[in-house]
């Protein structure tokens, strides 16, 4: 299992005394899910340099070969959503390949929000084969950097992705850009964010400090393991007001 390199998560949950789990992770500073981030913000406030911290560490666990990184939460309050957002921001400060964040939370999609898009077509309408792949990638800060909103579908997320068009979207993403960042929901509630996760190389799971018990956070850790997914690493998380 990949773990070990961006945290020392597998080892210190599975034999601390700890119940919280919040000493093993990189902490990163995400505001309350409730606030409005605009694109600038993503690389502002204390915990910046954190963020950069976690991305760099995040790739050197990736190693040379581009991939795709599904980001999720045990719970909502962990950030999961703004957390994609600086992450994908940190991993185009510190890489000059071209990176994208990807909205696949259809249960509450934030990434047009966040980086302050208008409403447009986006991953739905491209799996649904309504508008290119071109066309509803969006350009963000810095120059290397993407966003592809959730758009809108008459079919499930979880339908689609399993279609052909579903493996050709996600080709043509890994050939385009070196690092896919995607907002998965919450995986463990969520069917089309667990085939989000299946189809990523690997999870990153978002930790609310002082929040998630270590019995939680290990249960995931083996229900990603049952399903074979890679765990990559836990990043802490905490409301900024």
């Amino acid at each position: 299992m990949r773990i070990a390199h961006l945290t020392r998560f597998a080892t210190d949950v599975a034999t601390g005394t700890d119940e919280r789990a919040d000493h093993s992770t990189i902490s990163v500073a995400v505001p309350a899910s409730e606030a409005r981030t605009r694109p600038a913000d993503l690389e502002l406030g204390a915990a910046w340099h954190e963020t950069v911290q976690a991305a760099a560490r995040l790739k050197l666990v990736l190693g040379t070969k581009g991939s795709v990184v599904a980001v999720t939460g045990v719970e909502v309050e962990d950030g999961a959503s703004l957390l994609t957002a600086r992450l994908a921001a940190a991993m185009a400060h510190i890489d000059h390949s071209r990176v994208v964040a990807i909205d696949g939370n259809v249960a509450s999609p934030r990434l047009g929000e966040l980086f302050h898009l208008s409403s447009g077509p986006g991953l739905l309408d491209v799996l649904e084969r309504r508008t290119e792949l071109k066309s509803a990638i969006r350009s963000s800060t810095p120059d290397n950097l993407s966003v592809l909103t959730l758009g809108t579908a008459i079919g499930s997320l979880p339908s689609l992705l399993t279609s052909v068009s579903g493996t050709t979207v996600f080709a043509a993403l890994r050939e385009q850009f070196r690092y896919v960042i995607i907002d998965a929901g919450l995986i463990r509630r969520d069917p089309g964010g667990m085939l989000l996760a299946a189809l990523a190389d690997g999870v990153v799971v978002a930790l609310a400090k002082a929040t998630r018990r270590r019995d939680q956070v290990v249960n995931f850790q083996q229900e990603l393991q049952r399903l074979n997914i890679p765990l990559f690493g836990a990043i802490l998380t905490w409301a900024s007001r």
